[in-house]
């Protein structure tokens, strides 16, 4: 006979380890904002977000449902400016192991050092150093605003 106390047990103890490893991976990602912010008086943060699939031609959109994924990406602050994709993001339903695919190579992460790394490693890469460097180089939304008279 299955025992499902003992499997109740298990998804109990299993769901804390993934929300253990959910707030820790949301920790490293709040250290990035800290240290990014610090770097770029406050201009850059990374976020993961939920991004739309292009529209193909051939769908109908009143019919077809978009499908979204998942991503790491950046946005100016100041500027008000909208997200610009770094790399795809995916969370395991544990938490980890997370997966990051930064163009042809998929990086897995099965705790918070290999995650750091993988960070890291994201923001030394040329390209996506030079939608961080774009992105810097907008103006602030109050520079941008005319004066008001009153």
């Amino acid at each position: 006979m299955t025992n499902y106390k003992d499997s109740f047990q298990l998804g109990i103890s299993a769901a804390e380890q993934a929300e253990a490893n959910k707030k820790e991976i949301s920790e490293v990602f709040k250290e990035l904002n800290k240290q990014i912010a610090e770097i770029t008086d406050g201009k850059i943060s990374i976020e993961r977000i939920e991004f739309y699939e292009p529209m193909s031609a051939f769908k109908i959109p009143l019919f077809d449902k978009r499908t979204t994924y998942w991503t790491i990406a950046a946005k100016n602050v100041k500027a008000a400016s909208e997200n610009k994709e770094l790399a795809k993001w995916n969370l395991d339903r544990a938490g980890y192991p997370c997966k990051i695919t930064l163009g042809k190579y998929e990086i897995y992460c099965e705790d918070k050092v290999a995650l750091e790394t993988a960070l890291s490693n994201l923001l030394k890469d040329p390209i996506v150093g030079g939608i961080l460097y774009k992105l810097m180089q907008l103006p602030d939304k109050e520079a941008q605003e005319p004066p008001r008279v009153l």
